[in-house]
């Protein structure tokens, strides 16, 4: 995408937790589907001018983030989309590390994750993008459950009025029901009471999948 792109796309939000699980998650599939369409996109989280945008906010709200949008040459499925993400792997965390099944214990490590029925989606949040690459999201699959949590960066972005990781989690989230969706299975989101607590690591959501 070259320089000045013709145009923009942004959001507000309520400023709290879920709201901005809720942003990622709606933006996130804004953008996925501007690079479906053939589109460049880029994210901007704090390196764009908030102050221009003070009019169009009601008392309470914030612009998480924007994205400026061009013009690429070819067109791709959401799927493909992640998979073009791939190529930048090897800057994402193992998956040992950040997806585990029954409990907080037992990561899923290459062997376990060949034998988890969710190892495909979950290779799709791996690759989701994050604020400078912090990938703060952990996730435990139980039977047909998937619960997914935040683990806080220390000190991280601690010059912002808004819960940028909490951005992050909606867009790993996002990234999850696309790959459910593109296959069709049916599944809901929900909060769940009996979701492990553990020390460290903030609940978000769980998914409860039709198996």
């Amino acid at each position: 995408m070259g320089k000045n792109p013709p145009t923009f796309v942004g959001g507000a939000v309520v400023n709290s937790f879920q709201g901005m699980v809720d942003f990622g998650y709606l933006f996130e599939y804004i953008i996925l589907q501007l690079t479906k369409e053939g589109f460049g996109t880029v994210w901007l989280g704090a390196t764009f001018e908030r102050k221009a945008f003070n009019d169009f906010l009601k008392e309470g709200e914030v612009i998480p983030a924007v994205s400026v949008v061009g013009y690429t040459a070819d067109h791709k499925s959401l799927v493909e989309t992640f998979t073009r993400m791939g190529v930048k792997a090897n800057r994402r965390k193992p998956f040992s590390d950040l997806f585990f099944e029954k409990n907080i214990s037992t990561p899923l490590n290459a062997e376990r994750m060949l034998l988890n029925r969710f190892s495909k989606y979950l290779e799709l949040v791996r690759l989701a993008p994050s604020g400078t690459n912090q990938q703060p999201w952990r996730v435990i699959t139980h039977g047909n459950l998937v619960h997914f949590y935040l683990k806080r960066t220390p000190n991280y972005a601690k010059n912002l009025n808004w819960d940028i990781q909490a951005v992050d989690l909606g867009i790993a989230i996002s990234h999850f029901e696309i790959g459910l969706k593109e296959d069709r299975i049916k599944y809901a989101i929900h909060l769940n009471s009996k979701a492990e607590v553990i020390p460290g690591l903030e609940y978000v959501t769980t998914f409860e999948v039709e198996l």
